[in-house]
């Protein structure tokens, strides 16, 4: 017990003003309460701090930033005035913001934070208050659309038949862009092809109709490109820019991809975003699909030049009465795709072969291909040299003969269901032609025909080789 007194008896008011001093010098004051401060009354520099300034603590920030998730951008709500010579305006958020707003602070609460560090804490805020706006109009739209066909109403301002063809291309277009918002990366494996003459309003209506969300790119893979296609709704290849720069498998690559990885500027990291976007491209030239196919992925409208009667301003209320209809189509149907065995993908396929371009070679293949052949035109007894006579004498008489000589009629009475390029160049393509160019172009061809099949062993009478077989 008495120890306890002798203790006591230690804890003298000079003791106490001691062990006071010695507390933590981080301490919060009353001249900036809810901050984190040192003993000397400053504000200590701290990402806690930053945070607080940035979201509660100082109203000229309060509900400021949020993150568009159409835009992948950082956006400032509205202006705001946070000193005499420092405002700050609606829109995106940039360097200038973030130099802005730590030349703020420093005048202000007398920390010292660097720009990116601003950067930094205003990006983490922004994402935890995402906005939607494009899903936002859409989810309104389909609400207060009134009940009716968007079809017509869209020929108000894009002079186009009403066909079925055209009919099912919208539908099954506008459904996948619609797709692409409310559920980011579905497969959506189609590109609309707008086919019209300069002065039709293709890239005018494309712009109004996705409510300002309109890129155009002179590339599929650039860094530049990139950028823009992460902020838009429809990306556009004006006047076929890009695909005259790209091979065929890159712009298959790009209209199939679900992700897309870019590097924002002076981004520290590479960035992978869902693709919610869709492809468009613009042409005045009518036969711009190329002769191999996987032309399947494109969807060609022809574009009629704009009449008189041909509006340029689409209203809001169209622009409801559009996208709700639609949006209200999606939900009853959200196949995003037309086999070709359907009546629409039959229908599709026809209506694309009329955008082909087709050369002579391309033209001389089909033929060949679609000429009846004798049914013993691989027998053992028919020479190279008679098979090459039977297409010379149907082009050059309309008559063939198996033996020139004793003029009797060789009749094709059996349609062709192989092939291969060795025969076919010999048989078809005289030696003026470009070999090597026939039998590359020839390959595409066949690998890309639909209903036939590449085989590494065909029989052609007593010869195997390899070649192409009607599946």
């Amino acid at each position: 017990m008495t120890d306890i007194i002798e203790k006591l008896e230690l804890i003298t008011p000079d003791v106490i003003e001691s062990k006071k001093k010695k507390k933590s010098k981080v301490t919060e004051i009353s001249k900036w309460p809810g901050l984190i401060v040192t003993d000397k009354d400053k504000v200590l520099k701290c990402r806690a701090n930053l945070t607080r300034i940035l979201t509660s603590y100082d109203d000229n920030f309060s509900y400021l930033f949020c993150f568009n998730q159409n835009t992948h951008e950082i956006e400032i709500r509205d202006d705001r005035n946070l000193m005499e010579n420092i405002k700050i305006e609606k829109g995106y958020f940039d360097d200038t913001v973030s130099n802005q707003i730590a030349g703020y602070i420093s005048n202000t609460y007398y920390v010292d934070y660097k720009s990116n560090e601003v950067a930094d804490e205003v990006e983490v805020i922004a994402l935890q208050h995402p906005t939607n706006p494009i899903k936002a109009f859409l989810t309104q739209a389909r609400i207060n659309a009134p009940d009716t066909d968007p079809f017509p109403i869209i020929q108000k301002y894009l002079n186009v038949d009403d066909t079925e063809y055209n009919r099912i291309v919208f539908d099954l277009f506008f459904r996948g862009a619609i797709a692409r918002i409310l559920e980011p990366s579905i497969r959506f494996d189609y590109c609309l092809d707008l086919v019209g003459k300069q002065g039709a309003g293709k890239t005018n209506f494309l712009r109004q109709i996705f409510l300002g969300y309109y890129e155009e790119i002179e590339t599929f893979s650039g860094k530049d490109d990139l950028l823009k296609m992460v902020g838009a709704w429809v990306v556009n290849d004006d006047e076929l820019v890009a695909t005259k720069k790209s091979t065929f498998e890159e712009v298959k690559r790009a209209i199939t991809r679900t992700k897309l990885s870019y590097r924002p500027p002076y981004g520290r990291a590479t960035k992978r975003v869902h693709v919610d976007f869709v492809y468009t491209r613009t042409t005045n030239h009518t036969q711009h699909l190329g002769d191999a196919t996987g032309d399947r992925r494109f969807l060609p409208v022809k574009v009629h030049y704009a009449d008189e009667e041909q509006l340029k301003k689409i209203t809001e209320d169209d622009l409801t009465a559009i996208w709700g209809n639609y949006y209200r189509a999606y939900y009853k149907n959200d196949k995003l795709y037309y086999d070709e065995y359907e009546k629409e993908g039959k229908l599709i396929a026809i209506e694309r072969e009329k955008y082909k371009y087709v050369d002579d070679i391309t033209e001389r293949i089909n033929w060949y291909l679609e000429t009846y052949i004798p049914s013993d035109f691989y027998s053992k007894s028919v020479t190279a040299i008679n098979r090459r006579n039977y297409y010379y004498d149907l082009e050059e008489k309309g008559t063939a003969y198996r033996d020139a000589n004793d003029q009797i009629e060789w009749v094709g009475d059996t349609p062709r269901d192989r092939v291969n390029i060795r025969d076919m160049v010999s048989e078809v393509f005289s030696t003026d032609y470009d070999q090597k160019k026939i039998k590359t172009k020839a390959k595409l061809f066949l690998d890309n025909l639909d209903g036939w099949e590449y085989k590494k062993s065909i029989n052609f009478g007593s010869k195997v080789t390899s070649g192409w077989e009607m599946e």
